[in-house]
């Protein structure tokens, strides 16, 4: 007498759940646009970051100097200044 083989059967199909972080986007996208919107347009602070390297031979420095002035003096921004070594 043989032993019965046992079938192979074809494994269950599943369907996929959309991801999480799919079903998340829309939601997130709102989200953000609500924030964005209850922010407004109007800017507490503004600052300018003016860089230039010290092996630098085109005077950037100089360049820098004028935009520090351009942006305090005529734009009201505060800047902050570094030099590159």
């Amino acid at each position: 007498m043989s032993t019965p083989q046992p079938t192979s059967r074809p494994a269950p199909q599943t369907q996929r759940a959309s991801s999480p972080k799919k079903r998340a986007l829309p939601q997130l996208k709102q989200h953000l646009q609500e924030v964005a919107d209850a922010r407004g347009k109007a800017y507490v602070q503004q600052s300018a970051l003016l860089v230039y390297w010290q092996t630098d031979n085109t005077n950037a420095k100089d360049d820098v100097t004028t935009m520090e002035c351009l942006f305090k003096n005529q734009l009201g921004v505060d800047t902050t200044t570094l030099e590159v070594k």
